[in-house]
């Protein structure tokens, strides 16, 4: 029974292949291929040595991740191009910029932790104050309306200072 079945097999292949031949091979899956995996960290290059195994960082390393790539040759003061000049002027003040907002962040943060570390003795100062003074629905309505007596004297002050300066428009003037 088993040779039968080997040679029903061999006879159905032979048959597949021959349909495939026919139908230019465009019915049957395409074929499993294996992955391609990159590694990224080999060594660029490998010595062989007489000596421990072990490989340090810097050895996986490609020689451009480990130094910086310069473009360029290097020039001197007297080889240096109106362009070059600029782009290393540029280059520099870029830097006294970085610095100088770091300055001025760190400068920054000390002036607001001294206001936080002055905030309690402010608050302690107010409220001394106001348990010392006694609050009444008159003093507070009082103390309410002289602000609001302000308020309004200011803008009064501000609407004739618009009125003022309609006046002066030319538009008001006829030829």
């Amino acid at each position: 029974m088993n040779e039968k079945h080997e040679e029903i097999k061999k006879l159905l292949s032979s048959l597949f292949q021959k349909l495939n031949a026919l139908s230019h091979y465009r019915y049957i899956p395409s074929e499993v291929h294996s992955e391609v995996r990159i590694l990224n960290n080999m060594p660029s290059l490998q010595k062989e040595e007489v000596g421990p195994l072990a490989s340090t960082d810097a050895v996986l390393l490609a020689p451009e991740e480990i130094h910086k790539h310069v473009s360029g040759a290097f020039k001197g003061d007297d080889e240096k191009t109106k362009t070059d000049r600029s782009r290393s002027h540029r280059k520099k003040k870029k830097w006294q910029h970085i610095k100088q907002f770091k300055q001025q962040q760190i400068e920054l943060a000390t002036t607001k932790n001294e206001m936080l570390a002055k905030k309690p003795k402010l608050i302690s100062q107010y409220d001394s104050k106001s348990a010392n003074v006694k609050l009444t629905s008159a003093s507070f309505f009082q103390h309410l309306q002289t602000k609001t007596t302000e308020k309004v004297k200011g803008k009064k002050y501000r609407t004739m200072g618009m009125d003022a300066a309609k006046k002066k428009l030319s538009t008001n003037y006829k030829l």
